[in-house]
């Protein structure tokens, strides 16, 4: 049977069904606390081998690429939290990130204008004469 959902960002391939925190944490950038973190917080659901040995099947890593996209570009775990909170409705995930990361770009745009202009007023004339 075939999931309906989003697909997961381009960098993501599900080459195994399952696979271990070192692998996760390879193919994902993730320490192991931040895997145990996306787990508590209840973003991923892990399963454990006999020997209680955490193992991430294909939804987990699924859910873990977009985090880890979405964290690298400076998103907070509560809008990841509503991005995955879709990833049954095909589609929405994806949609729903973007508009995120425009809201995020503009943020740091205008953050960007200001530090331009905090520079502009240390490097004047003014402000070397003065200091």
């Amino acid at each position: 049977m075939k999931r309906v959902g989003n697909p997961p960002p381009a960098a993501y391939r599900p080459d195994l069904s399952r696979c271990g925190v070192g692998a996760a944490m390879r193919r994902f950038g993730l320490t192991p606390r931040a895997l145990r973190f996306y787990e508590e917080r209840g973003l991923i659901t892990v399963g454990r081998d006999r020997l209680n040995r955490r193992w991430y099947d294909v939804r987990a890593r699924e859910r873990l690429s977009w985090i880890s996209l979405l964290r690298t570009c400076g998103l907070g775990l509560s809008d990841i939290r509503k991005i995955l909170d879709l990833d049954r409705e095909p589609g929405t995930m994806a949609s729903l990130a973007a508009a995120f990361l425009d809201k995020r770009a503009q943020q740091l745009t205008q953050d960007l204008a200001r530090v331009r202009n905090g520079l502009d007023v240390l490097l004047s004339p003014s402000a070397r004469r003065a200091g």
